[in-house]
């Protein structure tokens, strides 16, 4: 049961309960093999880490009914 509607809730508090807290991913790979400094894949996780953090601080729990409301026959 929720303490607060859904709509009064951010997904991003339901990731961090569940979670902890959203800590950056910083590599692809469990041991950084580059230093991170000539990684080809640096700007793309930069901008998947802000967009899903965007994303999460920004939907609020009530929008997800939207995304999977069940059709009537």
């Amino acid at each position: 049961m929720l303490a607060r509607p859904s709509d009064k809730v951010l997904l991003q508090e339901v990731y961090e309960t569940i979670e902890g807290p959203l800590t950056p991913l910083r590599c692809l790979f469990g041991t950084p093999v580059c230093l991170g400094k000539f990684c080809i894949f640096r700007s793309s996780l930069e901008d998947v880490d802000k967009r899903l953090r965007d994303w999460l601080a920004n939907t609020r729990l009530s929008d997800l009914s939207q995304v999977f409301a069940v059709e009537e026959v």
